[in-house]
């Protein structure tokens, strides 16, 4: 199980003037984090993930307390990230930001869990040898799932996933999650309300008040 407990993240002093937050995910649950711009969603996942200090409280994972540990600490012990907006290495082909995704494997496992992910997104086959740059939005979206997912993680934190995206590929995500929480990942999806496409599909819902900053 994550647990955070009495946190509170922002980008600067004053950007998170809110009550700490105090919430659980479980393995095999979706739980959506709802809050208007300005209310610290993409702070909070950043923090979680490592990439932002945590200005106040603790973060536990599975028993053992990481908010002292680097992102990719966090990352071997199974707790990912998909940030909004662009989420890839657009330099590096489709291929080796897949591989990228799980520089933690050994060899044999890495290519077995990249073998996964293409059977699981095979919009991506026929684009591994292209530029992830070059990709079209959605592309773009499907290939930083991927990637987050190729290392094997327990914890998935997601920003605003359907943010920008066409229908088709919405839906696409939207069939996906549902498989994830099957398959024992808990979801944590950062949206502003009342994302009505996924209030449907959390089993827990964290509502966050405005604040200054994001």
């Amino acid at each position: 199980m994550m647990e955070a407990r009495g946190v509170v993240a922002g980008r600067g002093p004053g950007t998170a003037a809110r009550a700490p937050l105090h919430f659980q995910l479980a393995p095999g649950r979706i739980s959506l984090l709802l809050g208007p711009n300005g209310s610290g969603k993409s702070s909070l996942l950043l923090a979680l993930a490592g990439l932002l200090p945590l200005q106040q409280g603790t973060l536990w994972l599975d028993g053992r307390r990481i908010d002292g540990l680097p992102p990719e600490r966090r990352r071997a012990l199974g707790l990912a990230l998909v940030p909004e907006g662009p989420a890839v290495l657009p330099g590096l082909t489709v291929q080796d930001n897949l591989r990228a995704g799980g520089s933690g494997l050994r060899r044999a496992a890495l290519q077995a869990a990249v073998e996964r992910m293409l059977q699981r997104f095979p919009e991506l086959r026929p684009c591994l040898g292209q530029a992830a740059g070059t990709l079209s939005g959605g592309q773009c979206k499907l290939l930083a799932l991927a990637q987050a997912l190729v290392g094997g993680p327990r914890y998935l934190l997601l920003d605003e996933p359907m943010l920008a995206l066409a229908p088709p590929v919405v839906q696409r995500l939207r069939g996906l999650l549902p498989l994830l929480r099957e398959e024992g990942i808990g979801l944590l999806l950062a949206e502003p309300p009342p994302a009505p496409a996924l209030r449907a599909l959390a089993d827990d819902l964290l509502p966050l008040p405005p604040a200054g900053g994001r």
